[in-house]
């Protein structure tokens, strides 16, 4: 079996879209194949590239727990081309993830301490 490409994207379906604030909006998005589903981890801190097809890709956090398997979700505002795509998608809708990528929080030096983020 051969590694994926990191190029391209999975397939996620909009599972369900939460209007956190005026322009601010997080997806849940779930893998459209099962096998990508049940394969996919990633660290808290991590980031991805979220896509809609035929207008480009934008960078967001990856905003639930890693705890969660199954499914990702994306808090991201409206300000651009790309955002203002994500914007119009509804729920059903098909968008395109790559990653994870980037560096990871280091939670376990951060036990006990203050923390304000």
């Amino acid at each position: 079996m051969s590694e994926k490409n990191i190029y391209l994207p999975y397939l996620m379906k909009v599972e369900k879209i939460t209007q956190e604030a005026p322009g601010v909006k997080t997806f849940k998005l779930k893998f459209v194949n099962d096998e990508d589903s049940s394969s996919f981890n990633f660290a808290a801190g991590q980031f991805g590239e979220y896509s809609v097809f035929g207008v480009g890709e934008s960078t967001f956090c990856i905003a639930s727990s890693p705890t969660r398997k199954g499914f990702i979700e994306c808090t991201f505002r409206q300000v651009g081309k790309v955002t203002s795509a994500l914007a119009t998608c509804e729920e059903g809708s098909i968008i395109g993830f790559r990653g994870p990528y980037g560096n990871t929080f280091p939670i376990d030096q951060w036990k006990g301490k203050n923390l304000y983020i």
